[in-house]
């Protein structure tokens, strides 16, 4: 196997949360930080296959926003352009299992272009 090549993240089984967002960040996904709610095995799962939605990080568009509003707030706001294109976010109101402010932001920006 070539040093350079690329494992795709469906080749293998992982169950470790940290070690399944490491692989699939490096196979190009944009995803919420380690810490946040959203982030679970089961969500970095459902990705993979998938059945969830997350941005590729090339359809990322940064930006910074000084006074952020409440994270339920950018969570009503992510979740209604997600809705207005038929994806699933994997994002539960009564659970909160939110994904980080930083992420909701970048992913707003890039459901918005810009």
């Amino acid at each position: 196997m070539q040093a350079n090549a690329q494992v795709r993240a469906d080749d293998f089984v992982i169950t470790d949360t940290k070690s399944l967002r490491e692989l699939l960040i490096r196979n190009g996904l944009f995803l919420p930080d380690i810490n946040s709610k959203w982030c679970t095995r089961l969500m970095l799962i459902a990705v993979r296959n998938k059945t969830v939605f997350a941005f590729k990080q090339s359809q990322i568009i940064y930006r910074v926003c000084t006074r952020p509003p409440s994270v339920k707030c950018l969570v009503k706001k992510y979740q209604w352009y997600a809705d207005q294109q038929g994806l699933n976010t994997g994002i539960n109101m009564a659970l909160e299992n939110f994904p980080d402010k930083e992420y909701l932001i970048l992913g707003i920006a890039a459901f918005s272009n810009g």
